[in-house]
């Protein structure tokens, strides 16, 4: 059995819809996991990082893969990921607080009607020969996405979204499962802000716990971070998850100051800005490589 029927669920929807789930897998899936995890050298030695953790890596990556053949529990995980249990099981979760963000206005689909879930990573379109699938497809549809990762000290200075952010216009929900792998650990909790006097303050701190789910609807206020990792005995593991849109589900936010500076990924800037959100994006990412 892969979920533990017995998990502890908590649900809010403020300041955006988000849930945590405890004890979400059995515990001889997250044992087997733990006990065969990649270890940061194996992810040093990939030649393909995400970039969203300080290593991880997707399917099609030799790592990625030799998890997948060495440890069954893991291939359970990813056979659910990428089947229609999966999508179902969180737009339930959320298909409420989805059906009123339609009706707001700010999501572009309505989960009144169904909509086609595709079973196979389409973000990774240089792995699939797919490209600007978007042009050639009128109807919305979703599909998954898995990521395998760790952090180490530091982690969520330059990566993990470097600060409070929302992710890209086509996420419809992105997920968190943390799987433990350090001994000691100062810092690295998932971090929900609200926002307040046009500023953004920490709403909730949620820790890394093993077996532990952090999943959010991310509309145009799912500001969220990785409080930087000060101090580490071992790795912060933890498996990326997401359902996504072949095309831009939300749209842009309002035009203000605020958004402008903390909610690039939503704001219509122009050209001009775009390219030096662009540049300060890749500076970031340099440093980065360079402090590792």
């Amino acid at each position: 059995m892969l979920i533990n029927r017995d998990f502890s669920l908590t649900k809010k929807n403020y300041p955006f819809p988000y849930i945590k789930i405890d004890n979400f897998f059995t515990k001889n899936i997250i044992e087997d996991i733990e006990k065969n995890y990649p270890s940061y050298l194996d992810f040093q030695n990939s030649n393909l990082s995400v970039g969203r953790m300080d290593g991880d890596t997707t399917t099609g990556n030799p790592v990625y893969e030799k998890f997948l053949n060495k440890c069954n529990s893991f291939k359970l995980v990813h056979e659910w990921v990428y089947s229609i249990e999966f999508y179902n099981f969180f737009l339930n979760l959320f298909k409420e607080v989805l059906i009123n963000e339609y009706k707001t206005g700010s999501l572009k689909v309505n989960f009144q009607k169904e909509y086609n879930f595709f079973s196979k990573p389409y973000e990774l379109s240089e792995v699939f020969g797919i490209k600007n699938f978007e042009k050639k497809n009128d109807e919305f549809f979703f599909y998954p996405r898995l990521d395998v990762g760790y952090g180490k000290k530091n982690y969520g200075l330059f990566n993990g979204g470097s600060g409070p952010h929302i992710d890209n216009p086509q996420r419809l929900i992105s997920i968190l499962i943390f799987l433990g792998g350090y001994d000691y650990l100062e810092g690295g909790e998932h971090r929900i802000y609200e926002k307040k006097n046009n500023n953004l303050e920490i709403f909730e701190s949620l820790e890394p716990v093993k077996n532990r789910i952090v999943a959010s609807v991310q509309n145009n206020f799912a500001f969220h971070d990785v409080n930087p990792i000060k101090k580490i005995e071992g790795q912060r593991n933890a498996l990326y998850l997401a359902i996504s849109s072949n095309k831009k589900i939300w749209n842009d936010c309002e035009k203000n100051s605020f958004n402008k500076k903390y909610n690039p990924n939503r704001y219509n800037y122009s050209k001009y800005e775009n390219l030096i959100n662009t540049y300060k994006k890749k500076i970031k990412f340099h440093i980065h490589k360079l402090t590792k």
